[in-house]
């Protein structure tokens, strides 16, 4: 029994460590993410800004597609690390908490997504061990306590045209401001241009008369 016991604690240290190498492996996955979220924005507000609204919603697809991927992982570095400072409870399937359940099943579903994350499939390998093949089958499906959300980011419609509509209209919201705050640059600089060199001429005038002033015939 105590032979069992340690090698059941060895699984999920293994678990532990899969799923440390898996965060350190998705700061790095991030990077390029975030970088064509960024160039597909600037896209979207250089389409709008040329009057190309078809071509910026089509370009919004890029940026929901990537938000969602973002989103998704945000989500999955909250479930790995819940699972490494919750690591005893694995030992112990059917005592885990909810939110213990609901990472092991988000870990298990996001590996057939995460190409970037070979761990996360080794670890889902041990759990599926641990908590049976049911709960496995029902984690890969997305289905079962598997977060809904979660399943949504990784496969949801990037060509939903109210998602496109919304990243258009705050871009279009942005460059809106963007406008306005130009506008009215301009018109305090045109109002109080004619008042600050009329300030600037009096001081001029003042410094020349003090310096070409006539000395006085009284001294």
């Amino acid at each position: 029994m105590g032979f069992i016991r340690r090698r059941t604690s060895k699984q999920i240290g293994k678990v532990k460590t899969l799923l440390g190498l898996a965060l350190t492996r998705l700061a790095v996955a991030f990077r390029p993410h975030v970088a064509r979220r960024s160039i597909s924005s600037s896209d979207v507000g250089q389409l709008l800004a040329l009057g190309h609204l078809d071509r910026a919603l089509h370009r919004a697809e890029h940026v929901i597609e990537e938000d969602n991927i973002l989103e998704a992982f945000n989500i999955v570095e909250l479930y790995c690390n819940h699972l490494i400072e919750n690591a005893k409870q694995l030992d112990k399937p059917h005592e885990c908490g909810e939110d213990t359940r609901e990472a092991v099943a988000g870990v298990m579903f996001a590996a057939g997504w995460c190409g970037d994350l070979p761990e996360l499939l080794f670890a889902r390998t041990i759990l599926e061990n641990k908590f049976g093949g049911d709960f496995a089958m029902m984690a890969k499906d997305g289905t079962g306590v598997v977060d809904p959300m979660l399943v949504w980011k990784f496969s949801g419609n990037k060509r939903n045209m109210e998602l496109k509509k919304n990243v258009v209209k705050n871009h279009l919201d942005t460059w809106i401001r963007l406008d306005q705050l130009i506008f009215l640059y301009k018109y305090i600089m045109y109002m109080t241009l004619p008042l600050v060199l009329t300030i600037e001429s009096r001081r001029r005038a003042t410094l020349l008369h003090m310096m070409y002033i006539p000395p006085n015939p009284g001294y």
